[in-house]
């Protein structure tokens, strides 16, 4: 994590996006449709997950796209990037 207090606040709260809105989604998804591969599927499930999936993914575009640098916090590769680096 960064050392200046503020970038670190920020990586903070980019992990968070992570791990409380786009991996639950993620992980249902993978677990039931791809490693189960579960005979009973809820379909319209699945496709609200991937939807909430892709609606993240869209504002992790967005962020990047009006950033003025290539990174999510500060001007350096960070542990976000890592985190983030399995959806690009």
């Amino acid at each position: 994590l960064p050392a200046d207090p503020k970038l670190r606040a920020l990586a903070e709260q980019w992990l968070s996006v992570d791990h409380d809105n786009i991996q639950p989604a993620l992980r249902s998804v993978l677990i039931h449709k791809h490693l189960w591969r579960s005979p009973v599927i809820d379909e319209i499930q699945l496709k609200a997950d991937f939807d909430i999936v892709s609606a993240r993914l869209d504002i992790l575009d967005a962020h990047l796209a009006k950033s003025k640098s290539q990174y999510f916090v500060g001007d350096e590769f960070s542990i976000v990037e890592v985190s983030f680096l399995p959806y690009f």
